[in-house]
């Protein structure tokens, strides 16, 4: 892919479960999840009932779920041509109130990198690994 991209990171909708509500999204991230949530869903056709689970942290080996986990990453996302990520614009998709938690997204994807995963598995890989990082009331999934 020429551009990397990243839905920052699936957003993560249900603040009584400690998911970060919306309303604590970067207002870049605003702008962009439920236009990207329709597109990833389209192409990945994963059932809603799937993405509710992995807004949990629960991540099913599905291929619609890993589908839509990378489509979400690479529609606009913080990544170089060889999927690194830039520190820098990953932030733009973090709300300043949660930056600290960009090295986590980093180290995440340098784990996924290091791994030898290619394509949607690597995306899969990093998300699974942030999702345990992540303080999950910063955690994002739309």
């Amino acid at each position: 892919m020429k551009t990397s991209q990243l839905m920052v990171i699936s957003c993560f909708i249900i603040s009584a479960n400690c998911w970060l509500s919306p309303s604590g999204y970067s207002d870049t991230l605003k702008e962009k999840m439920h236009e990207w949530h329709a597109k990833c869903q389209r192409y990945s056709a994963v059932p809603e009932e799937l993405i509710e689970e992995m807004k949990k942290g629960k991540f099913p080996e599905v291929e619609s779920a890993k589908r839509y986990t990378s489509c979400l990453w690479t529609l606009d996302g913080p990544f170089d041509r060889d999927y690194k990520m830039n520190s820098l614009k990953m932030l733009k998709y973090v709300h300043d109130n949660h930056s600290e938690d960009g090295h986590d997204y980093v180290r995440c994807n340098r784990e996924a990198l290091a791994s030898g995963a290619k394509s949607f598995e690597l995306f899969w890989t990093m998300q699974k690994c942030i999702q345990k990082r992540v303080d999950e009331s910063h955690y994002i999934f739309f």
